[in-house]
């Protein structure tokens, strides 16, 4: 898993293995900030606006077909 430092965004690779049910604490090396990382499945799942149900949509009726010209 990648973690992101809250403070400069510096990214590192967490093993997910090595961390506990309640995540681990993480120093940044570049601003030496301690934050907090937790695993995936412990994280509080928020709702994506792409699983929400859609407004359904009516189908529209087909037109006629035009009349036919007269000869």
């Amino acid at each position: 898993m990648i973690a992101a430092c809250p403070k400069c965004e510096a990214r590192y690779r967490v093993d997910e293995s090595r961390m506990g049910a309640d995540g681990a604490r993480l120093r940044c090396a570049k601003c030496e900030t301690v934050f907090r990382v937790r695993p995936p499945a412990a994280q509080p799942a928020e709702p994506s606006p792409a699983l929400e149900e859609a407004p359904r949509v009516q189908p529209v009726p087909a037109a006629p077909p035009p009349p036919a010209a007269a000869p």
